[in-house]
């Protein structure tokens, strides 16, 4: 079975599931983290598995997979615990578009959906990766991406006039699955050092590439440095001139 009819039934088991016809936004799980803990184990008594001290997502013949669609640090003394006995995958969602749904309070309606013009790309790991980075080199490491189109809801409940602004975000629903790309060995993460910055390139063209906010972006060329896949050429005034290293 191709990954998107997997996909497609991993979605209607949990959305159509009758525990969760509650509504948006009362669900005890999250509905994208239950849907892609069916997507990658269908079987769910392999779900929520406790290994020592750390509940693992899925856990079945010696492999775990780690679902987290949020800050990696977290995931730091689970995975430093999993990887002495497992084989571990660390599974991180990316919205390559994203749908935003507004609803109001009251009637629970949803009053307003507009696309999103920004799109997920797999740079957007490098916010959270440098959390784990010392696990790249661990032959029982594995990093997928998967990139799905994701609905997000939120209340109109904010503390503006147009009642946006610190909103409350209830729920992200994803809706469509686009691809997944996998990181096994060191060498795969050099798919993050975007293609457009050519052999030699500055922060600034670094930062324009990967569309990072300024901190993040820093913390994306230190982990490149520190995994040795750039280096530092020299300098041309008060600029720093990085260029690609061989590995």
């Amino acid at each position: 079975m191709d990954a998107r009819k997997r996909f497609e039934q991993a979605l209607d088991r949990v959305v159509n599931n009758e525990r969760r016809r509650e509504g948006i936004g009362t669900l005890g799980e999250k509905t994208l983290h239950a849907v892609l803990k069916y997507f990658y184990e269908e079987d769910d008594a392999f779900h929520e598995v406790k290994l020592g001290g750390f509940y693992a997502d899925i856990a079945r013949n010696g492999s775990v997979i780690e679902i987290q669609t949020g800050s990696f640090y977290p995931l730091r003394k689970k995975l430093d615990q999993f990887l002495v006995s497992c084989r571990v995958t660390v599974v991180h969602p990316i919205a390559v578009n994203k749908t935003l749904c507004w609803i109001d309070p009251e009637s629970g309606q949803i009053v307003s959906k507009r696309l999103l013009s920004k799109k997920g790309r797999i740079y957007d790991v490098l916010k959270v990766l440098p959390a784990i980075k010392e696990l790249i080199d661990d032959e029982n490491f594995t990093l997928t991406l998967i990139m799905l189109d994701i609905e997000e809801y939120r209340l109109l409940d904010g503390r503006d006039s147009t009642r946006k602004r610190r909103a409350t975000k209830l729920e992200k629903l994803p809706t469509a699955y686009v691809e997944e790309i996998v990181f096994q060995e060191k060498r795969d993460y050099m798919m993050l050092l975007p293609d457009v910055l050519g052999n030699t390139f500055t922060f600034a063209e670094l930062q324009k590439a990967v569309r990072l906010q300024r901190v993040a972006a820093y913390r994306a060329l230190k982990l490149f440095l520190d995994l040795g896949f750039v280096r530092l050429s020299h300098k041309e005034g008060n600029k720093h001139i990085y260029e690609i290293s061989e590995i």
